[in-house]
């Protein structure tokens, strides 16, 4: 896959995942409410211009969810069979709790959350969630989402991912962490990032060499992931990082040429 889904949030952050996530990957998509694309000024003002520069891709989740019939009832199932419902509960009035826009998680989900006592409405668009709960709700959203659109779920913040639940495997946890590790590398944060349009101009014109760097980092990845021994495949990937480098040298070499 060469496009990932970044959820929870609206708005991706205003950090290094992001700039690493829309130079490393061809498209990253983010769950987005359809009332954010009638008015954009909703976004905040970074996310805005990644819109606009076509870095982010805005993913309408209704389009992936309407037509399964099972969306909603298989959600409602999982929090029934919540062994702890008692502490969300008291989670949940002690205000420890997420906000979710109505368009995400729709009006069915939100009765049920509101008549356990894990949910109540902020205004006509917002609810406020119990936030194990929402955790839960926006993982699953985003692995049905992943597994019909061909993306591959990301985050910021691996506690966002309910590894327990993924029964289809839509995540793998240790070619996620072999990935981050090679890319915190191969590809620091710069002091002063560069504005999306100059991104975009870049990934435009070096597309192919992109392509072959991300597909060689693939493949490094998936084979360390073989080795069992956190030692053993550290060795691997820290002499496989000696051919890496050299790589993104030449890359980063064009980079300051096109400044």
């Amino acid at each position: 896959m060469d496009k990932i889904l970044y959820f929870p949030y609206i708005n991706v952050p205003k950090n290094d995942w992001t700039y690493k996530a829309v130079l490393y990957w061809d498209e990253v998509g983010v769950i987005v409410p359809p009332v954010y694309s009638d008015n954009p000024m909703r976004f905040e003002k970074h996310m805005l211009e990644l819109v606009r520069s076509k870095l982010v891709t805005q993913v309408f989740p209704y389009e992936y969810t309407h037509t399964l019939r099972e969306f909603e009832s298989s959600f409602i199932d999982q929090i029934e069979h919540v062994r702890n419902i008692d502490k969300r509960q008291e989670n949940f009035y002690r205000g420890k709790v997420h906000r979710i826009h109505i368009q995400k998680i729709g009006e069915r989900i939100t009765n049920h959350l509101v008549e356990l006592g894990l949910a109540f409405r902020q205004d006509s668009e917002w609810f406020f969630i119990e936030e194990n709960s929402a955790s839960e709700f926006m993982f699953y959203l985003a692995s049905v989402i992943s597994i019909k659109g061909n993306f591959t779920p990301a985050t910021d913040d691996i506690k966002n991912f309910d590894i327990k639940r993924d029964r289809r495997q839509v995540f793998n946890w240790k070619l996620s962490e072999i990935r981050d590790q090679i890319l915190n590398d191969l590809i620091p944060y710069p002091i002063n990032p560069p504005n999306p349009k100059s991104i975009l101009r870049f990934k435009e014109q070096y597309n192919e060499e992109l392509k072959r760097f991300r597909t060689r980092i693939e493949l490094v990845t998936i084979e360390a992931s073989a080795y069992d021994q956190a030692e053993e495949r550290q060795r691997f990937v820290s002499l496989k990082m000696i051919e890496l480098k050299d790589q993104k040298n030449e890359i980063e070499r064009r980079m300051s040429e096109s400044n």
